[in-house]
């Protein structure tokens, strides 16, 4: 096989991949996507590590059962990439099989006293369990966290009964304490995650409303807020225009272009009724003329109101009023002339 071939064959399955993780179309399925990735890899490490005797208690049943639990693990995540099922299924199959191959696990190693360490490896299973409930927290699965909770606790009970375990025993109100924590957790990251699930998809609505009401899509309203937000260079200015579309394109241009023609004209009509004001002072009328705020004409001509304010003194002062007149009605008067 050629270095060509190797490349074009790593390309599509990156594509391939990259496509199949960039499906979840929300911020909270994202986020649970992430978590699904990360718990399955580390979960088929950690089997892998028992059954090749790296690491964990060892015995022919944790190794069988691990390799069952191993299959279930990579068949639900084959099953979410290939969109047999969706995100959340995907997460409370790992959840659900974790709980159930880690208790089964716990239960052997109370009803075999002769397991090496056996209070240590229930212990240790128990953490596990605890891991896999934050797990489900983190996915915001809120009713899976509490029968995962429920499991945990049944199966510790039933350990402290088989074994008679001092130890066990001593820790169980602890235990007790830490599972009904994260319970009433379960109950807040359902609320927050409700909420954030209606918002997003408020969201959603009144976004594909106001596109619909307006008749056109996302680019053409990042291209009407780039030309818009700043001054582009001439190909910069042609290709946002191009993205408007043709007939967005036009009006956009004829607008502006009547808007230019009409000040302009206005202009000159304040030129010709007001000779003795300079042209400064005569682009402070015509925003008086619109009706135009103090605040809103330093905005509009970049300065401070100290100098807008002295500027109307002086053409207050030329136009010879009296500290009393009006100067709005004095320009339209004048202008009416």
């Amino acid at each position: 096989m050629s270095m060509k071939e190797k490349n074009s064959i790593r390309t599509r399955l990156h594509r391939l991949g990259f496509s199949l993780l960039k499906r979840e179309s929300n911020y909270l399925d994202r986020q649970r996507q992430w978590l699904l990735v990360c718990f399955a890899v580390m979960l088929s490490l950690g089997i892998l590590s028992n059954i090749l005797g790296l690491s964990g208690a060892f015995d022919p049943f944790f190794t069988a059962s691990n390799i069952v639990f191993l299959i279930v693990v990579v068949s639900s995540f084959a099953a979410y990439l290939l969109g047999k099922i969706g995100v959340v299924k995907g997460i409370a199959f790992l959840a659900v099989a974790t709980q159930v191959f880690i208790g089964m696990d716990i239960l052997y190693s109370a009803f075999v006293p002769t397991l090496k360490d056996n209070t240590m490896v229930i212990l240790i299973n128990m953490l596990i369990l605890a891991g896999n409930m934050f797990f489900s927290l983190a996915a915001y699965q809120a009713r899976l966290t509490r029968w995962l909770v429920g499991i945990a606790l049944g199966v510790y009970l039933v350990c402290v009964i088989v074994t008679g375990n001092e130890s066990l025993r001593n820790y169980f109100f602890m235990l007790m304490l830490v599972m009904l924590f994260i319970s009433l957790l379960s109950l807040g990251i359902a609320r927050n995650g409700e909420y954030l699930v209606n918002a997003n998809k408020i969201l959603q609505r009144e976004e594909e409303e106001l596109l619909q009401v307006l008749r056109i899509n996302k680019k053409q309203i990042k291209a009407y807020v780039a030309l818009a937000k700043e001054k582009h260079d001439v190909k910069l200015t042609e290709h946002l225009l191009d993205l408007l579309g043709e007939a967005s394109q036009k009006n956009v241009i004829d607008n502006v272009l009547q808007y230019i023609q009409t000040r302009e004209l206005s202009k000159q009509n304040l030129e010709r009724v007001f000779p003795e004001l300079s042209s400064s002072e005569r682009e402070i009328c015509y925003l008086i003329l619109q009706n135009k705020k103090l605040s809103e004409i330093c905005v509009l001509l970049n300065k401070t109101e100290s100098n807008i304010t002295t500027q109307r003194g002086n053409i207050r002062k030329k136009l010879g009023m009296n500290p009393s007149d009006n100067l709005q009605k004095v320009l339209e008067k004048r202008i009416r002339e």
